[in-house]
């Protein structure tokens, strides 16, 4: 079982209702736990929560990206209690000291 299934990159030429019911079948055959929205709108958050529950919300935060606090997609995911889950809190590598490849780390890092 799939403990959380996100729907990221949204077909805007599908209805969100479509989507979101076909990953509410697949919780009611027990093949997923719960539902989350990836990089949504706070009315399109809306409309898949009428659906069926959404779990948590993945969208873009970091000392960078911190639009989601401006907008109204945090406050429509806190009204039904939906988890708010950071996508790429370290601003894409940026307050990072750079990627290392595996080979380069301690042995006891590996």
């Amino acid at each position: 079982m799939i403990d959380l299934h996100y729907l990221r990159r949204v077909d805007p030429n599908v209805p969100i209702e479509e989507s979101v019911g076909a990953l509410a079948d697949l919780v009611r055959e027990g093949k997923v736990r719960h539902i989350g929205l990836s990089e949504t709108s706070a009315s399109r958050l809306r409309r898949a929560h009428v659906v069926h529950p959404i779990a948590a919300v993945q969208s873009e935060f970091s000392l960078f990206a911190r639009d989601v606090l401006h907008n109204d997609e945090k406050a429509t995911a806190d009204e039904p209690g939906i988890g708010l889950v950071p996508l790429s809190p370290f601003g894409r590598g940026t307050v990072t000291p750079g990627s290392r490849l595996l080979d380069e780390l301690a042995h006891e890092d590996a």
